[in-house]
């Protein structure tokens, strides 16, 4: 995500192909402690990233009648999508790659939003990023923020509640997303990578 004209439907679309490719990396039975803990830290990275642009999505989308349906089906998941994220991270918090899933188990975890959140992947090719191209279409690209916005309004701890007043105010949103991600330490920096390398049996994740 490179393009500087990448917008946050862009970044919807990458972050859940990646999801995809994190699903199946973590059941690569070769991958050792160290990689697995890698890639769990991915997997809540990304699907902070993945919740912000829905949730910004969602906004746009109720501005338009005809795809205000759309909007309205995201809105209704939100407290729970976020309850997933909230849990993953309560999990993976302050924890380094090779301790994950010694003392909890985030396997587990995953293992329990797996199809909930396939199925919201799905919903995003049907509906929703078919809809925020018709947004696009009739707005232009000022119809939707960019992927970097986005990369800088992420959250790891949303709160799982709908979205209250206060998350609009784009200081509000980034300040929490700072503060997640310095709590959350040790990770690389204050934000989400811009692109990932799946760990894979002795690779190591790329840099931002």
């Amino acid at each position: 995500m490179r393009n500087r004209k990448a917008n946050v439907a862009d970044q919807l679309e990458y972050e859940d192909r990646a999801l995809l490719e994190l699903f199946s990396a973590l059941e690569d039975p070769d991958l050792d402690r160290v990689e697995h803990g890698r890639v769990v830290k991915l997997f809540v990275e990304r699907l902070a990233i993945r919740e912000s642009a829905v949730e910004i999505i969602a906004d746009r989308l109720a501005r338009l009648p005809d795809v205000a349906g759309v909007a309205s089906g995201l809105r209704v998941r939100t407290p729970e999508r976020r309850r997933m994220l909230d849990r993953l991270e309560e999990l993976t918090r302050g924890v380094a790659p090779p301790n994950i899933d010694q003392a909890q188990d985030v396997d587990g975890a995953i293992e329990q939003i797996k199809s909930a959140l396939l199925a919201d992947i799905e919903m995003d090719r049907r509906e929703v990023l078919p809809a925020a191209r018709r947004l696009l279409a009739h707005g232009g690209r000022r119809a939707l923020p960019s992927s970097s916005y986005v990369l800088h309004h992420s959250p790891l701890h949303p709160g799982a509640h709908p979205v209250r007043w206060y998350e609009h105010v784009s200081p509000v949103v980034w300040i929490h997303a700072v503060y997640d991600y310095l709590r959350n330490l040790p990770v690389a920096g204050v934000k989400p990578r811009a692109r990932v390398t799946i760990p894979r049996r002795g690779e190591v994740e790329s840099g931002r």
